[in-house]
């Protein structure tokens, strides 16, 4: 019976390819699952090294905008009260070189030469008032003068 015997080598042919097939399957699912794996795991250490990143810049960006702000808040704090009480004499202070820096020391030139100009003109105002008093005490005082022509003099 070469046809029984054809059948089972048959059969024991395609039972062991079938073995075969259902390894190479399986590995082929193994390698398959470790490349999607990798991927992930690359996609995820991606995606976390991003939002570092972007954590970190927000925070850089936060920190440089409020090294910026800092300074012209104080400035606008001590305008305010320059306005709210007319006090020339104050001044905002922030050491630095930079423009920030030259701003403030450019507003405080500015209050300096208001209140210069301030006490200059208090100054004129006590003149006046001085000059205006002893005129007055003058044009109060009943004592006849007399001019005279005086030769040489």
């Amino acid at each position: 019976d070469a046809g029984a015997a054809l059948a089972r080598h048959d059969a024991a042919a395609v039972a062991a390819l079938q073995r075969a097939w259902g390894a190479a399957e399986g590995e082929l699912h193994r390698l398959i699952q470790l490349r999607v794996d990798g991927f992930f795991t690359r996609m995820w250490l991606h995606l976390g090294t991003a939002v570092l990143l972007l954590a970190m810049i927000l925070g850089l960006v936060f920190f440089v905008a409020r090294q910026i702000a800092l300074p012209i808040r104080r400035l606008a704090r001590v305008a305010q009260e320059v306005r709210a009480t007319g006090d020339h004499s104050l001044r905002a202070i922030w050491d630095s070189e930079d423009e920030t820096g030259r701003l403030v020391s450019a507003f405080n030139t500015m209050l300096q030469q208001l209140d210069f100009q301030r006490m200059a003109q208090q100054e004129l105002v006590a003149r006046a008032s001085a000059a205006d008093a002893q005129r007055q005490l003058v044009d109060a005082i009943p004592i006849p003068l007399m001019v005279t022509s005086i030769p040489r003099h």
